[in-house]
């Protein structure tokens, strides 16, 4: 009981913005060591008194990251923050069907299920088990969440689907109220008519921006391709290295200087401009170099990764690859261009056009990085510790250092094994300038990353383990970061008949409303 009340009071001051996240992480820890040495004497009082009757039970909460995505950080938090909030958590992890979610929901007589998704085709799995409750005949309110989840795409796409609740829940800190509201007689029919006003508002606001948009024709945008203005133009230079790179150990203490610490306090939402959080910031950080240190003292996660160079020429919007080891077979990656009307007069670029056209012999990179090797295994270890916090922190330093990873290997891509010098980019398939994820696949196929690195990708094309990044290397000094943005339907059709695919899935990989 003292317990509890304790933690619903950190629950509470965590929602109105007077605790940190990491403190209610850390509030949770504490929690839970009590509760696990309380646990043999609450057992001792029930055996004694078999007859008394106990608490009420709390309210069941099903959290699920979705079928294909292998990222639960985001939802991890979200299940700490509501236990602290009284709830009886029932986590399913990753990868999880549609199937099996409704199944569990129907066992475990859920009164919330939370979804959770990192990448764009996961939105398609969000309504594709909204579709599932709804053929089973359940209302059970949805939780959406995830990075690339939003309250557009839950009103537009998710919400149709499905006669019970579905709410887009932003971040963690508005979690347990959410599911107070939803659970509470008195308080769900105003917070259900307070959500229907938000969707009217994010479906006018979407019309509003599609309405506003303007795009240029692709042969228009394609006359507004990326060119090279220097006098002799550029020819990309052939590689120091061409044979594939292969680490199966890459030393972690290279990777340090290159951590994004300002990423890692985003993640724990402790970025800069939250206000009075300097204190907790460094507290935070502190907390993640001493894990940090044990992972490094103890090798607790093993890096690894490839790197191959292949001959490349562009054609049109796409980038064909001739593959040495075998037997100079081409592989084709069709790539999108930027359709939006500049009034600047900058270019509407692709990805292609940073590559030699013809057969002139030009050059790409492609890599697959890997930093999360033993990660599940140190996660179990701390959960048995009754540690959520300190799991946390080693997940999310996993992910900082996958990209530590990245930028110590465009360094020396630049400096040692093409030795391009300073310039050119490392997009990342699934990003803004390439957002399709199944680009991993003939990565990993060219890159032989399954073979020599033992990474997977999931049936969206996911990488496990997590913690991984897979990506390109172009050379070009002028390359620069982009976002292919909205995109018309004549690209889309375009495309799809490039990629050779449908338009329905083309749709689905881009994640159009």
């Amino acid at each position: 009981g003292p317990l509890m009340r304790g933690m619903r009071e950190v629950g509470d001051r965590f929602e109105a913005g007077d605790l940190y996240l990491p403190q209610v992480i850390r509030s949770a820890r504490v929690m839970k060591k009590a509760a696990a040495a309380l646990e043999p004497l609450l057992q001792g009082e029930k055996s004694r008194f078999p007859g008394a009757g106990g608490p009420e039970p709390a309210a069941k909460i099903l959290l699920a990251t979705v079928k294909g995505d292998v990222h639960d950080i985001g939802k991890n938090i979200v299940s700490v923050v509501l236990g602290c909030n009284g709830y009886t958590i029932i986590d399913l992890g990753v990868m999880v069907p549609p199937e099996r979610i409704v199944e569990t929901a129907v066992a475990e007589q859920a009164a919330l299920i939370g979804l959770s998704g990192l990448i764009t085709p996961s939105l398609d799995e969000m309504v594709n088990t909204a579709r599932a409750l709804q053929a089973r005949g359940l209302d059970i309110p949805l939780l959406i969440g995830g990075a690339t989840a939003s309250l557009a795409h839950t009103a537009l796409r998710i919400a149709p689907e499905y006669s019970g609740p579905a709410i887009y829940v932003p971040d963690a800190s508005r979690a347990a109220e959410t599911a107070r509201s939803l659970l509470s007689d008195r308080e769900r029919p105003r917070f259900l008519e307070a959500l229907e006003g938000r969707y009217r508002d994010a479906l006018a606001h979407h019309q509003q921006l599609e309405a506003k948009r303007e795009l240029l024709p692709l042969a228009a945008a394609r006359n507004r391709r990326f060119q090279d203005k220097g006098p002799l133009g550029y020819t990309t230079p052939a590689p120091a290295v061409q044979e594939p790179l292969v680490f199966t150990g890459y030393p972690l203490d290279r990777l340090i200087p290159h951590i994004d610490w300002q990423l890692f306090l985003r993640s724990w939402e402790l970025g800069p401009g939250r206000e009075g959080s300097e204190a907790q910031q460094k507290a935070l950080l502190e907390d993640a170099q001493a894990v940090l240190r044990r992972i490094q003292e103890e090798k607790l996660l093993r890096l690894r990764g490839v790197v191959g160079f292949f001959p490349a020429r562009s054609e049109g919007d796409d980038i064909i690859l001739s593959d040495p080891g075998r037997g100079g077979a081409e592989r084709r990656f069709a790539f999108l261009r930027n359709q939006e009307k500049k009034y600047s007069g900058a270019a509407n670029p692709c990805l292609s056009d940073f590559i030699d056209p013809g057969s002139g012999g030009g050059w790409i990179g492609l890599f697959a990085l890997s930093a999360g090797f033993g990660l599940e295994a140190v996660e179990a270890a701390y959960a048995a510790q009754q540690d959520d916090y300190s799991a946390l922190l080693a997940a999310s330093l996993a992910n900082c250092l996958a990209e530590a990873f990245s930028a110590e290997m465009h360094r020396r891509v630049q400096q040692e094994f093409w030795a391009y010098g300073a310039g050119g980019v490392r997009p990342a398939f699934g990003y803004p300038a390439c957002p399709d994820h199944q680009d991993k696949r003939a990565a990993f196929e060219l890159l032989g990353a399954r073979e020599r690195c033992g990474m997977e990708l999931t049936e969206t094309a996911m990488i496990r383990p997590a913690a991984s990044v897979c990506g390109l290397y172009l050379a070009h000094p002028a390359a620069y970061y982009f976002g292919t943005g909205p995109i018309g339907e004549d690209q889309l059709r375009d495309w799809a008949r490039r990629k050779g695919i449908g338009l329905d899935e083309a749709r689905r990989r881009l994640g159009q409303l």
